[in-house]
């Protein structure tokens, strides 16, 4: 999912990257990211400069495209020989939209989809740093809590985040106050060719995040591709979530769903702060939670339903936890929802980015303040290029036409 990630896990140190590509010039946007979050990084056609590259240099972790997969076999057994002095991580490149051929197993350690962002990019190069750490940890038999650390935060966002839809039509910025997120925002295409996007916020973090965040997105991966309505989804949640967590534990969360046909958007405010939707005319709307958090009580959860709004093409959606208006300045004065209104509805005026206009006004007031909860806001643009037709438009249904 494109956009702003704050929060990204930093490898101990800076690492080596070996980019396998027959297409140098198709990889430039995954290398220049590579290098921005301080990766040395080199690219290769594959072959013998494939072969020399990891015979002369230290590589921390290679990357081969699937649409050269076969022909690098050779490439990726010397990256995987376990001989070697140390295991070179192999992470499979799909830049495509339909299923990956080579599913991740045997010859390869991660898979990458792109577009990507930089927050997903460092997941890649926790999982390096943890294999390079390994080796003489192991060889001692004790692991550096550096390691387990590293490898405990890869793993907490490979489950909780390794489903999500990639779009460059949404933006997100996470501002945890712990090292594992109590926020977590999902995102997935729905059957009809729309999107399901939640931000739910899980009470408390640290601990409670690590264990209650991938099983949230595991319920929220299992039931987005089903052709159940918003509000059951919601609902299935809320009941597996509720069965599975202790009393104290609840969800809430902003859902909004988009149809193919971009006039309508409907949406679920279940004990989250108002979530905005601004127009490309500059107007704001505002939608007030009407349920109690999910995890809570199953009878009550959602009982209001969920609303169904026109809107626009064009028409942009702001969600985000109340860990942003909580944020204080350096004089302990909160940001406050009045504060974040104004940046919304100026940033619609504008025409200017939502999350832009927001994380910008944010991080002046607080002036890098530690921040006491987590905070999160993401921006979501209903434009064509977000959504797909359904299957059966696509395979020129004249019914779906009409």
């Amino acid at each position: 999912m494109p956009g702003h990630h704050s929060g990204a896990i930093a490898p101990a140190r800076s690492l080596s990257a070996l980019v396998v590509d027959v297409h140098p010039r198709q990889s430039a946007p995954l290398v220049a990211m590579l290098e921005q979050i301080g990766t040395r990084t080199s690219t290769v056609d594959g072959g013998a400069a494939a072969r020399r590259a990891l015979g002369e240099n230290r590589i921390d972790v290679m990357f081969v495209y699937e649409r050269s997969w076969a022909r690098d076999a050779e490439v990726r057994r010397l990256a995987r020989d376990r001989a070697a002095p140390e295991h070179r991580p192999v992470v499979l490149v799909s830049d495509g939209t339909g299923e990956v051929a080579v599913a991740p197993g045997g010859d390869v350690d991660d898979l990458l989809r792109l577009p990507c962002t930089s927050f997903e990019l460092s997941w890649r190069l926790a999982n390096a740093a943890r294999h390079h750490k390994r080796v003489p940890a192991y060889s001692s038999g004790a692991v550096p809590a550096e390691a387990s650390v590293a490898e405990a935060l890869a793993h907490f966002a490979h489950l909780t985040y390794g489903r999500n839809l990639a779009s460059p039509h949404v933006q997100a910025l996470f501002r945890p106050c712990e090292a594992f997120n109590g926020d977590v925002f999902l995102l997935a295409r729905r059957p009809h060719g729309g999107v399901l996007a939640v931000l739910g916020d899980i009470s408390g973090h640290g601990l409670a995040a690590a264990v209650f965040a991938p099983v949230v997105a595991t319920l929220f991966h299992t039931l987005a591709p089903t052709a159940a309505n918003l509000a059951a989804v919601l609902a299935a949640i809320d009941r597996d979530f509720h069965a599975v967590t202790p009393s104290a534990v609840s969800l809430a969360l902003h859902a909004v769903e988009l149809g193919p046909g971009l006039e309508h958007i409907e949406v679920a405010n279940c004990a989250m702060p108002p979530l905005y939707l601004a127009a490309p005319a500059g107007q704001v709307r505002t939608i007030e939670s009407r349920s109690i958090a999910a995890g809570v009580d199953p009878r009550l959860f959602l009982a209001a339903g969920t609303r169904t709004l026109p809107i626009e093409t064009g028409e942009r959606v702001l969600l985000y936890s109340d860990g942003m208006l909580d944020a204080s300045d350096p004089r302990g004065r909160s940001f406050g929802a009045g504060r974040l209104r104004s940046a919304v509805q100026l940033a619609a005026v504008m025409g200017a980015g939502l999350i832009g206009e927001v994380a910008g006004d944010h991080a002046e007031f607080t002036r890098d303040m530690a921040a006491s909860d987590d905070a999160s806001v993401v921006e979501i643009a209903c434009v064509p290029g977000l959504i797909v037709a359904p299957p059966a438009a696509r395979d020129g249904d004249p019914a779906q036409r009409r």
